[in-house]
């Protein structure tokens, strides 16, 4: 992908290359700014999270699970989710309810 840090070194490789270019310190969780050829600006949006901030870089989420230290998380996500492979079935005699843990 081509990238440029700022609005204006992005703008001026835009129109050099003909091509649109990420304008780096526009980058979010939830969005992209790219400078276009012909001097516009254009913003991608997402609702939720589509990218996170880890070691200085953007990392696209990617919420296909892998198994780490015998749990199983999430790949690359903003929240530290688990997904455990143990169930708990209890079953209440006295109402006859049984609740999935």
């Amino acid at each position: 992908m081509n990238e440029r840090p700022d609005r204006v070194s992005a703008a001026l490789s835009a129109r050099l290359q003909g091509t649109r270019v990420l304008i780096g310190n526009e980058v979010s969780e939830t969005s992209l700014s790219y400078s276009n050829p012909d001097g516009t600006v254009t913003t991608e949006s997402t609702s939720g999270v589509a990218r996170i901030r880890k070691d200085g870089k953007w990392i696209p989420v990617d919420s296909r699970l892998a198994e780490v230290n015998g749990v199983w998380k999430p790949r690359v996500a903003k929240a530290d989710v688990v997904a455990s492979t143990e169930v708990v079935y209890e079953f209440d005699l006295a109402t006859s309810v049984a609740t999935v843990k």
